[in-house]
């Protein structure tokens, strides 16, 4: 999923200053051996209900939305701003590098325990820190690792519940689009509601906002485990095996490229169109950046852009659900890359114009849907497991997220330099262009 269906880079900014999305949403791994001789893929299943894991996803998002007014200012008041934001990048960096290296760690757990305990284990892990954060009043280091652990725990859960998915639409690509596409509705507008709770709460001390969001995460968590089953079938799970977990664990940066380059040129190259689609999303702080010294914004410009961006998130989700059913996953995959177009070409002239760029081009926050929905129906279709599949997409995203803030940063310092700021934006509307081309080659 985020992502499966990531909502542009609004999502991005939210791991960035809140540790979540992004969208993220899979993983790699799958190191195990059968048990018996069933094939890799899991049955279809699609009598089994996904409301529960949409509930769960919807408050889950509003738990972690709820805090993030609450680290930053927490940190520059007791190390300085200048020492809190290398922490707040640290952390950020070893969390990106971190769903590298656990990845076949969780791939190998999905396809040998099943998807639901990785789910319930992922929110459980938020209520306990942030439980944690209440009790120790809010010191500095239980709000590190907080956001650490918000970090690294959403991608995951988001990793389990798109094998769910896979394992009951894996054959039926047009549906897991649909899926995906209301699921990402529901991460926007859970990051919306749990902002504007959040604004809400700042008056009344972080303590606050930590205890709510432990509480929304119980809840999400009691949802999960009461109203989900587990969708793999005893029959489909592979033995955990330790010694080949451990060779991927060492071979993850180098297997992060596996999608690219080891399932055929089709997988190939609807791997690389999602890395495409996703750089702008990772753009990290250099937009913030950007909308300060070039737009001059302050913090609630900001935030009334990232709620634009959140709105309009929810709608191309919604809408994308229906129109891939009426004109296809490619279509609808160019579509929404023109439509993401229209904001850095925007951008590059004005705040006002990147605003109706934005309205105007909501199908853009929806153009990951279909590339993940193909990516996923392919591999199903060769026989790999769903949680090998899924780690290995997230592998190569994590690596991604690693390396396009250090992109966008260089970009923008060498742009402020030759008195062009606009260069990041240039730069991203040249990845449409390219992402366009791609789909509408013969990969569907």
């Amino acid at each position: 999923m985020p992502s499966s269906s990531s909502p542009t880079w609004y999502c991005d900014f939210y791991y960035e200053s809140a540790g979540g999305t992004s969208q993220y949403l899979t993983i790699r791994g799958g190191g195990g051996q059968r048990d018996n001789n069933v094939a890799n893929a899991a049955t279809p299943q699609p009598e089994r209900n996904l409301t529960p894991l949409l509930a769960s996803t919807l408050l889950l998002m509003i738990s972690l939305s709820v805090v993030s007014l609450s680290p930053t200012p927490i940190l520059i008041a007791q190390y300085g701003s200048s020492r809190a934001t290398k922490i707040l990048a640290t952390i950020a960096a070893l969390a990106a590098a971190s769903e590298i290296i656990l990845s076949p760690i969780l791939g190998a757990a999905l396809d040998s325990m099943g998807r639901k305990p990785a789910l319930t284990g992922s929110i459980l892990s938020v209520v306990a820190v942030h439980a944690a954060v209440v009790v120790f009043r809010c010191g500095a280091i239980p709000i590190c690792i907080g956001r650490y652990l918000s970090y690294v725990s959403l991608p995951q859960f988001f990793v389990a519940s798109q094998a769910v998915a896979g394992d009951i639409m894996g054959s039926m690509p047009d549906k897991l689009g649909s899926f995906l596409g209301i699921q990402s509705a529901l991460i926007s507008a859970g990051f919306i509601g749990g902002i504007t709770i959040a604004g809400r709460l700042s008056e009344r001390g972080p303590e606050i906002a930590y205890g709510a969001s432990a509480l929304l995460a119980l809840v999400s968590l009691a949802i999960l485990m009461v109203g989900m089953k587990e969708t793999l079938d005893d029959a489909d799970k592979v033995t955990f095996d330790v010694e080949e977990t451990k060779r991927k664990v060492m071979e993850a940066p180098v297997a992060a490229g596996h999608l690219l380059v080891g399932r055929g040129a089709k997988v190939g190259a609807l791997a690389l169109l999602l890395v495409l689609q996703s750089m702008p999303m990772f753009m990290g702080d250099v937009i913030q950046v950007y909308a300060r010294e070039q737009w001059g914004l302050g913090q609630n410009g900001i935030a009334n852009l990232i709620s634009i961006f959140g709105l309009t998130g929810i709608v191309s989700s919604l809408v994308g659900s229906v129109l891939i059913k009426r004109i296809g996953l490619q279509n609808f995959t160019g579509l929404a890359i023109l439509s993401a177009l229209l904001f850095p070409l925007a951008a590059m002239v004005s705040y006002k114009a990147s605003l109706i760029a934005v309205i105007v081009g909501f199908l853009g926050s929806a153009q990951t849907i279909g590339v993940v929905a193909e990516l996923t129906a392919q591999v199903s279709a060769m026989g790999a497991r769903q949680g090998e599949m899924s780690g290995e997409r997230a592998s190569l995203l994590a690596l991604t997220k690693v390396i396009c803030p250090l992109v966008y940063g260089g970009l923008y310092v060498l742009g402020s330099r030759i008195g062009t700021p606009q260069l990041i934006f240039a730069f991203n509307a040249v990845l449409a262009l390219l992402s366009f081309i791609l789909s509408r080659r013969d990969l569907w």
